[in-house]
């Protein structure tokens, strides 16, 4: 696995890479008054059980979708003394009890991640630290009420910042539609010889840090680190959803892209492409079987992939006998794997915070699928010139909801093509108990 910078706990922009990793840590930080109650901190003495204090953690934990923050469980305050005291709580289940309640009450769905620190007296009790990193579908809602933060509470939201909240998406999902036309602009075939459909997909992070992958796009590991990401495409979770799916392997494969090369922005590995991004191919039939994955020092990530199409020999139903026929298998297989890179270099960077995808296919319009050609369907022919969609995901959503994100981005261009629910499963996410690092 690629070696993660560090594993923290999310407290305020300024501060964000506090981690405890044992009681002693709390018990020191109690003790020089480093601990308050903030827009990004909540402490909390223990969860009681029944349904309205389900609810009650719910607003909780959605009240920091917006801006990030961090829930321990397992620390009291003495209100009159106004300081806060080690208070160590039953571990069995609470984990899983905060994880289920954060996925099934807020609306949406409220991915967290969750860590536990047993007590050096009894390691059935301990604290239980829950990151809640900036969502990518905030604000959440509880009971038809959107929440949010303010200095030290949570509180709920009225309908101007409400909406502020969505436009702020949308601008955000608008610049990746931007840098996805710049994509479109840089694609390496030259635009008289392309005969295939291509396909473009890109992430970056939305408050990353200058330099944050920089340790993995240089120095003397850069290569091996770099293709140890690209295997972790492969992973047995995304293997798995893919074959749920009926989902068999695709070529290329992104594993395809071994060649290194240096970029203005970072580095590339890619498979059938000169160092000047040109390709490398002239005049075969394989020419556009290009695969590309370029990492920037800054943190972003983006893949190309000549054969969205390919022609098909054999003629059908009034089309010539040579003619190009679309892969969606491709669509599904590369984005699920895109998004388990960008959680891989997220936790490399050590990066918790909001990302924006984009999916973008060119050269699409009016080519029959493959699926219903070869089934003597009819097929829908895409009527647009290219297909453009963008979203904003958290890093714990990237972890434990990976299908929703990879459906949000690429599921609309599955249903045009009649494909959605052939490949249903690889986009629903089973239920998932989230890691127990962080």
């Amino acid at each position: 696995m690629i070696e993660s910078q560090s594993q923290s706990v999310y407290l305020s922009p300024q501060e964000p890479r506090w981690a405890p990793r044992a009681e002693a840590d709390l018990d020191a930080a109690v003790l020089q008054g480093l601990l308050e109650e903030s827009h990004y901190l909540d402490l909390k003495r223990e969860i009681s059980a029944g349904k309205g204090a389900n609810k009650e953690l719910a607003r909780d934990l959605a009240s920091f979708a917006v801006d990030g923050g961090t829930y321990i469980i397992g620390i009291g305050e003495d209100k009159q003394k106004q300081t806060f005291e080690l208070s160590p709580q039953p571990l069995a289940g609470l984990a899983e009890r905060i994880e289920q309640i954060a996925r099934s009450v807020p609306d949406p769905p409220l991915p967290v991640l969750c860590r536990s620190i047993p007590s050096s007296r009894d390691p059935s009790l301990g604290y239980l630290i829950v990151h809640v990193p900036p969502s990518g579908t905030a604000p959440h809602m509880v009971e038809h009420r959107y929440l949010g933060r303010g200095d030290k509470t949570k509180q709920y939201l009225s309908d101007p910042e409400v909406r502020r909240l969505h436009e702020q998406r949308r601008v955000t999902e608008g610049h990746g539609i931007a840098k996805l036309q710049h994509q479109f602009e840089r694609d390496p075939v030259p635009a008289d010889v392309r005969k295939q459909a291509h396909l473009f997909l890109l992430a970056e992070p939305t408050a990353g840090r200058p330099g944050m992958l920089l340790d993995l796009v240089h120095g003397d590991e850069s290569r091996r680190r770099l293709l140890e990401l690209v295997r972790l495409a492969d992973a047995p979770e995304v293997s798995k959803a893919l074959q749920a799916a009926n989902v068999g392997g695709f070529s290329p494969s992104l594993s395809y892209a071994s060649d290194f090369a240096l970029r203005s922005t970072g580095v590339a590995l890619s498979s059938r492409l000169n160092s000047d991004r040109s390709p490398t191919a002239t005049g075969g039939p394989s020419d556009e079987k290009i695969v590309e994955l370029e990492v920037d020092e800054d943190g972003g990530l983006r893949v190309f992939m000549g054969r969205l199409s390919d022609s098909r020999s054999e003629p059908f139903a009034d089309a010539p006998a040579v003619q190009q026929v679309l892969l969606p298998s491709a669509v599904i297989t590369y984005a699920r794997q895109f998004v388990a890179v960008t959680a891989a270099a997220a936790e490399h960077a050590g990066y918790l915070g909001t990302w924006v995808f984009a999916a973008g296919a060119t050269g699409i319009q009016r080519i029959p699928v493959y699926d219903h050609v070869i089934t003597g369907n009819p097929s829908p022919l895409y009527d647009a010139a290219d297909y453009r969609q963008a979203t904003t995901a958290s890093y714990a959503e990237l972890l434990s909801r990976p299908a929703a994100v990879t459906e949000r981005l690429v599921g609309r261009l599955l249903r045009s093509l009649g494909m959605h629910r052939k490949y249903a499963r690889a986009l629903v996410d089973p239920e998932m108990s989230v890691p127990e690092t962080i």
